[in-house]
């Protein structure tokens, strides 16, 4: 999870987290640095998420229709889950917030992670965003219809027993 936490005291935003490698939940918060919560009069605040073209994947905008936020004690005030993204990349995410009393925005970049190596021999190919076996698998439309795992040891393909 990547939290967005803006510090009104501060007028600016942070940032905490990680994302997966083919998502991110974002928790987006407001703080108030000298321990207090925060009282709103009519706060709005939200995000954008670029991809590595600067083209717009996701957007929120807080709080909903026929919402209002009074006070936030809180880490998180809203929450929302930007998925579908590729491991190994580059994103930017946008953040901000208004109020009466103030107005301001921060910008980050993020990039998501490689997924878990399965074994120590395959290497990551970036055409593909996947882990790829030293050894081609056995093509997946031969007519014998057997099923095969990676056998790190012997660097092959075994068949598996049914």
């Amino acid at each position: 999870m990547i939290k967005l936490i803006a510090h009104v005291d501060k007028k600016n935003w942070t940032i905490d987290g990680e994302a997966d490698p083919s998502s991110v939940d974002i928790g987006i918060g407001v703080r108030d640095n000298n321990g207090l919560g925060v009282k709103f009069v009519n706060v709005k605040l939200g995000f954008k998420f670029f991809n590595s073209n600067n083209d717009i994947i996701q957007f929120g905008n807080f709080p909903p229709s026929r919402v209002r936020y009074i006070e936030s004690n809180e880490d998180i005030l809203a929450f929302s889950v930007v998925d579908q993204l590729e491991p190994n990349t580059k994103y930017k995410i946008e953040a901000w917030i208004e109020d009466i009393n103030y107005s301001f925005a921060g910008s980050f970049e993020i990039t998501t992670p490689l997924p878990a190596k399965p074994y120590p021999s395959w290497i990551f190919d970036s055409n593909y965003n996947s882990w790829i076996a030293p050894v081609n698998p056995p093509m997946k439309d031969l007519p014998d219809d057997k099923r095969y795992s990676w056998n790190e040891e012997g660097q092959c393909w075994d068949v598996v027993k049914k």
